[in-house]
């Protein structure tokens, strides 16, 4: 499949979500979960995945109907993401729906509370040389497109802010 049908698919299926797709957003959208910035129906490289967290490097898979009888497709394509450095979490579109709380315990496991922000006054300034470098060795193949998004924020960290003091957002 090209870039722009996955693209057009990835698109579609966050409009139409299925319920346990919904709940399961619900409870990490908008930094809800520990504070931990969530993507949905998120592109890596020739797949889609329901959810990923880049920070921590978590694959979330709810298997409903649509993955009955290609148990073997999803188990190349898992491990796929895992070979990319990517942790795989799966669970049925059953647990999600009866038993979310299990299940957000179950990510919590995997999902780091985020570190001091800037203006904690635990530590000034962007990340340095060698943070940089281990981010980007980190990151999955597929993903080249964000490094040019990573590289402008981190010039930008880097620069002061033309408003000094204005209430910019980081």
């Amino acid at each position: 499949m090209r870039k722009r049908e996955l693209v057009a698919l990835a698109r579609q299926m966050r409009k139409e979500p299925t319920p346990s797709e919904d709940m399961m957003w619900e409870a990490l959208r908008d930094r809800r979960f520990r504070g931990a910035k969530f993507r949905r129906q998120q592109i890596i490289d020739r797949f889609i995945v329901d959810f990923f967290e880049p920070s921590h490097r978590l694959v979330i898979e709810i298997d409903g109907s649509v993955h009955e009888g290609r148990e073997e497709h999803d188990a190349v394509r898992e491990q796929y993401l895992k070979d990319c450095g990517l942790t795989v979490l799966r669970f049925s579109a059953r647990d999600v729906e009866e038993r979310l709380d299990a299940v957000l315990k179950e990510i919590a496991r995997h999902v780091e509370p985020p570190p001091p922000g800037p203006l904690s006054g635990k530590r000034r300034g962007g990340m340095g040389e060698g943070e940089k470098e281990t981010m980007n060795e980190k990151r999955p193949r597929g993903m080249e497109h964000d490094d040019a998004i990573h590289k402008r924020a981190a010039d930008l960290s880097s620069s002061p802010s033309p408003r000094d003091g204005e209430g910019a957002r980081g």
